[in-house]
């Protein structure tokens, strides 16, 4: 086996240890020990460390080492590129676990690489899995992580825009609108003023699916785009913020990317009614995005070891907390890792559900779910198409100012777009 990358954090088995180990197996013609390597971010780090530790001890002592990308942009981005290289030379981290909705991105477009012989199709372990259930999963979700090779992304979190309210407080409770269309019509005053103070976040949701990646085609044209950016501002300036992000307000009871809290909060009034609801993408449907996941390296010398890791991570006794037993009253894989704080909500539709403490938010998230009819990656055109919607709101005092400069920042955006998808 050859050398692997000790220059790297080692969690569970100190540095010293390993080149010791390295130097006296040189000495004696050995082969060095098997290291796992797991490429996380600042955002999955703690979920990484989690594996070295609990899925080491699960699995007699196999020794799992991070790679580790840092928060400082500029430090993040050399270890970016030095990553990239090892990936093209055949080399690279064994396992991907990795936040999608960050700046800095080992990936800046994970739905691409998915057709680029990046990572390793995953259809024959997960047939033969020992803890992971699919079958309980998002299943528009973990679809989202597939090609015509096979599953080769796990998505692990996920979240789409989503509004709760005391259905007392709404206008017109029986008719909340179920289309991109009727929602922009809507002139419920309590519905449009929380809206508005997300319109970012409905740009950015209100598409569907935005490209076909082998085809290298976007699924918008530059006047879909331009109509949209003037849509979404005109409904901001129709509904002028009343009040500040933070402020408790009557009637509202949760709202934005949806995770553990946004449940929380519907689950905070028991025995009243509420109206919960996703905000619909311009195909009728609701339109999720991976907030995490996980894929393998197709380079990796040790597949089956790397998927027996994504294994213990994706159980059911991982995501839930629970962990599983081993030796006496230890527990590996014990805590609450998906936590709120890393937003979204798991893949695991069973375990999710079951952490819904009351009906109406049980119902809603079942609702919900079933609506979804895409399934985005974060990347450089979401990117894209959210810069240039606050770009072309800057200055806005009334209906489509300055029309000619922001017909040229979207047209502009689009160039870019297209660009990046002929990379």
């Amino acid at each position: 086996m050859k050398w692997k990358k000790v220059v790297r954090k080692v969690v569970g088995f100190g540095l010293t240890g390993i080149l010791a180990i390295g130097m006296m197996g040189c000495q004696g013609g050995q082969e060095e020990e098997e290291i796992l390597t797991v490429c996380v971010d600042v955002g999955t780090e703690d979920i990484g460390s989690m594996i070295a530790d609990g899925w080491s001890n699960l699995d007699e002592g196999m020794k799992t080492e991070l790679v580790v990308i840092p928060s400082d942009e500029t430090v993040a981005q050399t270890k970016i590129k030095e990553l990239r290289t090892e990936i093209m030379s055949g080399g690279g981290p064994d396992v991907f676990l990795l936040s999608a909705d960050r700046n800095q991105r080992l990936f800046e477009d994970p739905k691409k690489n998915m057709y680029s012989d990046t990572f390793l199709p995953l259809d024959d372990y997960m047939s033969d899995a020992k803890y992971m259930k699919p079958e309980e999963w998002n299943q528009a979700v973990l679809e989202s992580g597939r090609t015509e090779e096979g599953q080769v992304v796990l998505p692990v979190l996920y979240s789409y825009y989503a509004f709760a309210f005391q259905t007392s407080c709404l206008e017109n409770p029986g008719e909340i609108p179920s289309s991109l269309e009727k929602f922009l019509a809507c002139e419920d005053p309590l519905i449009g003023s929380d809206v508005a103070s997300f319109s970012h976040l409905a740009m950015l949701y209100s598409f569907g699916e935005l490209a076909d990646y082998q085809e290298e085609k976007l699924f918008f044209s530059e006047e879909d785009l331009l109509k949209r950016v003037e849509e979404i501002l005109d409904y901001k300036i129709k509904w002028p913020l009343k009040w500040s992000l933070d402020t408790e307000v009557e009637g509202v009871v949760a709202h934005g990317e949806v995770d553990g809290t946004f449940f929380s909060n519907v689950d905070r009034f028991p025995g009243e009614e509420e109206t919960v609801f996703a905000f619909p993408n311009d195909q009728g449907g609701v339109t999720a995005r991976v907030k995490m996941y996980a894929a393998i390296n197709r380079n990796t010398e040790l597949p089956e070891q790397a998927f027996a890791a994504l294994d213990f991570l994706l159980s059911n006794e991982v995501i839930s907390g629970e962990g599983f037993p081993y030796g006496e009253d230890k527990w590996a894989g014990r805590g609450n890792w998906f936590s709120p704080a890393l937003g979204g909500i798991s893949v695991n539709q069973t375990l999710t559900q079951e952490a819904c403490r009351s009906q109406t938010a049980k119902d809603a998230l079942k609702k919900m779910n079933s609506q979804i009819t895409a399934v985005r990656y974060p990347s450089i055109l979401d990117q894209e198409i959210q810069q240039t919607y606050l770009e072309a709101g800057l200055n806005a005092s009334g209906p489509h100012p300055d029309e000619a400069a922001r017909k040229d920042l979207v047209s502009r955006a689009y160039e870019r777009m297209e660009m990046q998808l002929s990379e």
